[in-house]
């Protein structure tokens, strides 16, 4: 497979996601090969709101920054002008989110972080 020199895999988006959260409110958009679409990628565009910090959440173990940041993003097929689906998303630097909402045009699927627990085994 053959892709443009600025397509990101899923993990390396994340990534890049993170390193912005607490910085400029902004918009920020790549192609990301997430592998569904064999031989193509996404266009995603993510717009920050760094004011939009919530910080009201459930109890979490004390190794989770409770200090989480709104974002949202729009999925566009190749060159299309109009997303294939929008999510917004609640998430902290560790990576942790805490509430996901994906807008297909046909439905919306919401989604609650409702408990996290913190594994203390160490792979050998």
């Amino acid at each position: 497979m053959v892709f443009p020199k600025d397509t990101l895999f899923p993990h390396e988006h994340l990534k890049s996601l993170i390193a912005k959260l607490g910085k400029k409110t902004g918009i920020y958009s790549n192609k990301v090969y997430e592998g569904t679409i064999p031989n193509n990628y996404m266009n995603i565009s993510t717009f920050f709101n760094n004011n939009s910090i919530i910080e009201d959440l459930p109890t979490l173990p004390k190794e989770v920054i409770n200090k989480f940041w709104k974002i949202r993003m729009a999925y566009y097929k190749e060159d299309n002008q109009t997303p294939e689906m929008e999510l917004t998303a609640n998430i902290n630097k560790q990576g942790v989110v805490s509430f996901f909402k994906y807008d297909y045009p046909e439905y919306t699927i919401i989604a609650r972080l409702k408990k996290l627990q913190i594994s203390r085994n160490i792979c050998k």
